[in-house]
Order: C-alpha cells, then structure tokens, then sequence
C-alpha cells in the first residue's frame, strides 16, 4: 500500500467498517433477546460472524496503520500517540467484554433468562461504550497526521506540474534555436551559390 493521502482515506473506511460490525453485533443482540421468536443458537451464530469479520478487518487496519506510520516523515505529538494507544487498549477491552458475552450467552441453558438478558445487557453496553470511545479516538489520532499527508501531497503534485512546465519550456527554446540554425544555414547556403559562378553560368543556361 502506497504512502498517499489515498491511502489514509481507503484506511479510514476498512476502520469505520470495522466499528460498524462490531457495534451492529451488539445492537443485534440487544433486539434479539427481546424477540422470542429468535432462538439463542441462532444470536449467538449471527453475533460471532459479524463480530469475526469486525475485528479480522480491525486487525487488518492496524497492521497496515502500523506499516503507514513506519513510513511517514510526520512527528506525531503526545496527545497524538495518547490518543492512538488509549484506542488500542479500548479495543482490547471491547474484545474481552465481547468474549465474555458469548460465553455468558453459551451458557444460556444454565442461566435464569431474566438474569441472562440483564448480564448480557451490561457486558454488551460496557463493549458499547468501549467500541464507540475507542473509534472516536482512533479517528481523533490521526486527523493531524492526515492533514501532513494532504499538504505534502499537495506539494508533490506542485513541484511535478512546475517540472513539467520547465521541461515544456526548455522544449520550444531548443525547437526556436533549431529554427534559427536552420535560417542561418539556408542563408549561408543562398550566399555561396550566388558567389559561384558555376552556379550563376548553370542558372543562365537553365533561364535560356
């Protein structure tokens, strides 16, 4: 993956589907054990899919985050690095409550459904607010540092068109020196072959 703004913003999108995942997983859950209808195999089916997807591409944006921060010139601030390495530990903690949710929720024949809802509920809320702290402040993390990206970018593409447009120049000057070679040569030519009385005695002859 190339070290562009570009770059930046396809991460951006990998991580907000990343925390769309794993929040809808929570959401479905929630809905789900209010609806008799839906059985608890089939919760927790649904909920280990979305959050498996969820986090194989939160994993998949941090890895190449972490390549993409190798490369960049940009100095990150403290608060900057704060605010990366508290998303990091939220989502982890989010991870850890998702996983003892499910355990919770395998365990669902052992449990009274009352308590079972309400022990999902809170676990689920803390992975909640855990996941949504966590994306605000990824996203926070790396504004200063896209921003870097965009100017230098910027000025890249500048120092290119300025590039060309000197190329172009130095172009039609040597097109207009070749020209005026040219002249010159035909000019010198004309001269000699009016200097030539051979020339001048064949031009008479044709003229007859």
């Amino acid at each position: 993956m190339q070290n562009n703004s570009k770059s930046y913003t396809r991460l951006k999108y990998l991580a907000t589907f990343a925390a769309t995942l794993l929040i809808g997983a929570f959401v479905f859950v929630v809905i789900a054990i209010f609806k008799t209808s839906i059985s608890w195999k089939v919760i927790i089916s649904v909920d280990i899919s979305l959050w498996f997807i969820g986090f194989v591409a939160l994993f998949i944006y941090f890895f190449f985050r972490f390549k993409l921060m190798a490369k960049t010139n940009y100095e990150r601030s403290q608060k900057d690095l704060l605010k990366w390495y508290l998303a990091i530990t939220f989502y982890s903690l989010a991870l850890i409550f998702g996983l003892i949710n499910l355990l919770v929720m395998f365990a669902n024949d052992k449990i009274l459904s009352t308590d079972l809802k309400i022990i999902v509920l809170v676990f689920g809320g803390v992975m909640f607010l855990f996941l949504v702290t966590a994306s605000i402040l990824e996203a926070a993390s790396r504004i200063d540092e896209h921003i870097f990206m965009n100017v230098e970018e910027h000025k890249l593409i500048q120092q290119e068109k300025q590039q060309n447009k000197n190329t172009k120049i130095s172009d039609e000057e040597i097109l207009v020196k070749v020209q005026k070679q040219r002249t010159s040569d035909a000019e010198t030519f004309l001269k000699k072959s009016q200097d030539n009385p051979f020339m001048n005695q064949n031009n008479q002859k044709e003229n007859e």
